[in-house]
């Protein structure tokens, strides 16, 4: 029972959603992280994010490291 209440508490923190809204106005989120070789992190931070219902995800990371993040999701950049 203690994991429906912890649900209900985090209910009550997202707002509902809204047709009228705009871009970024049902959140922002901004990861920092990755290198040459640890990619996956903040990709699946910032993907996470957007599955979750925010509205956009920024991913700060290495110039080296942005080129393997970028070709996860084609059409994203």
């Amino acid at each position: 029972m203690e994991t429906m209440r912890v649900i209900d508490k985090i209910r009550q923190l997202i707002p509902p959603l809204s047709p009228g809204y705009h871009k970024g106005q049902a959140g922002r989120v901004c990861v920092i992280g990755g290198s040459d070789e640890y990619t996956g992190a903040p990709y699946f931070s910032s993907f996470s994010a957007l599955k979750l219902g925010a509205d956009m995800a920024f991913v700060v990371c290495q110039p080296t490291a942005a080129v393997a993040i970028k070709s996860y999701t084609p059409g994203i950049n």
